[in-house]
């Protein structure tokens, strides 16, 4: 998994895998980079959790419910490197916590979203088990 904990997150299947009972979304160019970015930040747990169903079970159908914002070209491609520069180091076992916080960085920006919504997703990122 990209990012552990009992926070949800989005994951790359292994090669050779079948689907399983979690939802999955499959695309077959460099685009999934961008949205496992996406899938893992605080706008994305806050609007799962938060909004639509909040608990930690995420079926196909509410996963097709999850909002994707269009985002500006620059930060389509700085989230692509971020998704595939965290999955290589969660491959190697390394902390990904910095890419994250890039990856967060880059989407409150491109969206520019306020003050008080940035406030208002980390504290529900610190704690999205009491805040559901």
């Amino acid at each position: 998994m990209f990012f552990h904990g009992r926070k949800i997150g989005a994951a790359i299947r292994p090669p050779n895998t079948l689907c399983g009972v979690n939802p999955n979304v499959i695309i077959n160019d460099d685009r999934m980079w961008s949205l496992l970015s996406y899938l893992n930040s605080k706008l994305c747990l806050y609007l799962v959790r938060g909004v639509l169903i909040r608990s930690n079970m995420i079926t196909a159908g509410y996963a097709a419910r999850i909002p994707v914002p269009v985002f500006s070209n620059q930060a389509e491609n700085t989230l692509l490197c971020l998704g595939r520069r965290g999955f290589e180091l969660a491959q190697a076992g390394a902390d990904v916590s910095g890419i994250k916080a890039e990856i967060d960085q880059t989407i409150e920006h491109d969206l520019s979203l306020s003050y008080n919504v940035r406030e208002l997703l980390t504290a529900f990122d610190q704690d999205p088990t009491r805040l559901s």
